[in-house]
C-alpha cells in the first residue's frame, strides 16, 4: 500500500514498496497521487518496470538539471544559491541539448577539454564535474531515471589524468606595492565603490590595547565593544595576531623583570573546562586533568610583594603545586640586597 506524505512547501510525496522494489513521486494534489499509486503497483505485479513521470519526461541532459533545481525548491526547501544557480545554468547552456543515453565517459571528456581551451582551470573544472555527478545521481536515486554516474567517474579520473582537473594553484607570492596601487586605483576611480580601499589608516595601538582591556576587564563579547571604539573587529584582529606572534608573553616577561621585588608568592587557581573542550583524546596540547570536580586545568602564578603578576604557567588540573614551582621560581630575579 502507499504512503503519503504532505511536505512543507504543501505537495505531497506518494511512496510505493512492492516486492523489493520503491517508487516515489511528487503531486500537487493528493487525488492525483492516489491515482498515480494503484497503476505503479499493478505494473509491479506484473513484473514490469515502474518509471515515474519524470523519468519519462527527461530526455536530455536540461531535463534532469531542471528536475534537480525543482526537487531543491519544491521538497528540499532550499533553493540554489547564486554560486549553484551558476554552475548549472552553464551546464544546461554547453550540456542542455545532449541526449541522456549519448552523455558517456567520451562526451564529457570532450566537454572537458572544450572547457579547458575555454580557460577553465583544474579546480573550476573539478567543480563542473563533480556538479554533473550529482545531478545524475540525483536523477537515478530519486526519480528513477536511467543514468549512470559511473560515465561520470570515469571522465574525470581520465581529465586528472590529463592534467585538466586538479586542485586550485596555491599563491606563492605576495603581491607588490605597485599592484596593490592599480588595485586602490581602479576600486577609487570606480563611482559605484562605497568602502574606501585606500588612504585608511592603522588604528593606534594605544586605542586598540584600551578596547581589548576594556573586554578583558568587563568579561563582554567582542560584539559589545562601545561604539566609542569603532568597529570590534579591529580589536579582536589586533589581539588574535598579537597573541600568535607571543607579542602578550613579551609584554608580561618586560613587566615581571622590570622591578626587583623583595617578596615573592606563588599560588595556584583550578579552572573547570567548557563542556565543548572537554575532550582528552583531542586536545593533549591543551593541558587538561581530571580530578574531583571533573576535567580541569591549574594556572600557576607568582606575585610580587603588590600582587602583580610576575610569572604564569599551566598545567592539568590534578598536578601538585610544588610540581611547577622550581622552574617558575629559576626564572625570577633575584632582589637588590
Amino acid at each position: 500500500m502507499a504512503s503519503f506524505t504532505q511536505l512543507p512547501s504543501g505537495s505531497w510525496r506518494v511512496q510505493v514498496r512492492r516486492k523489493n522494489r520503491y517508487v516515489a513521486e511528487t503531486f500537487r494534489r493528493r487525488k492525483d497521487g492516489e491515482e498515480w499509486a494503484p497503476d505503479i503497483e499493478r505494473n509491479i505485479d506484473r513484473c514490469g518496470s515502474p518509471r515515474p513521470r519524470a523519468a519519462v519526461r527527461a530526455k536530455t541532459f536540461g531535463d534532469i538539471i531542471d528536475l534537480h533545481i525543482e526537487f531543491d525548491n519544491l521538497e528540499a526547501g532550499r533553493p540554489p544559491r547564486r554560486s549553484k544557480a551558476a554552475v548549472l545554468e552553464a551546464l544546461k547552456e554547453d550540456l542542455g541539448t545532449v541526449k541522456l543515453p549519448r552523455l558517456d565517459r567520451e562526451r564529457l571528456i570532450e566537454y572537458g577539454r572544450k572547457r579547458a581551451k575555454e580557460g577553465a582551470g583544474p579546480a573550476t573544472l573539478a567543480i563542473d564535474m563533480s556538479f554533473i555527478r550529482t545531478i545524475a545521481t540525483h536523477a537515478a536515486a530519486v526519480h528513477g531515471i536511467e543514468i549512470s554516474a559511473e560515465e561520470v567517474r570515469f571522465a574525470r579520473f581520465a581529465l586528472k589524468h590529463l592534467g585538466l582537473v586538479g586542485k586550485s594553484d596555491e599563491r606563492d607570492r605576495r603581491p607588490t606595492q605597485d599592484e596593490l596601487d592599480e588595485l586602490i586605483e581602479y576600486f577609487e576611480s570606480n563611482p559605484r565603490q562605497v568602502i574606501p580601499m585606500g588612504g585608511v589608516s592603522r588604528v593606534n595601538d594605544r586605542r586598540v590595547l584600551n578596547g581589548i582591556y576594556w573586554v578583558l576587564r568587563s568579561g563582554a563579547p567582542w560584539r559589545d565593544l562601545p561604539e566609542a571604539f569603532g568597529p570590534y573587529t579591529t580589536y579582536y584582529n589586533r589581539f588574535v595576531r598579537w597573541r600568535r606572534a607571543g607579542v602578550w608573553g613579551r609584554i608580561l616577561d618586560a613587566l615581571a623583570s622590570a622591578p626587583d621585588a623583595a617578596v615573592q608568592m606563588i599560588d595556584t587557581s583550578i579552572v573547570r573546562v567548557h563542556q565543548h573542550g572537554a575532550c582528552i583524546t583531542k586536545n593533549q596540547r591543551q593541558l587538561l586533568g581530571r580530578s574531583r570536580g571533573g576535567l580541569t586545568s591549574k594556572i600557576h602564578a607568582v606575585v610580587d610583594s603588590n600582587g602583580l603578576p610576575v610569572r604564569l604557567a599551566l598545567s592539568p588540573g590534578e598536578a601538585h603545586d610544588v610540581r611547577l614551582a622550581g622552574r617558575l621560581l629559576s626564572r625570577l630575579r633575584r632582589a637588590r640586597p
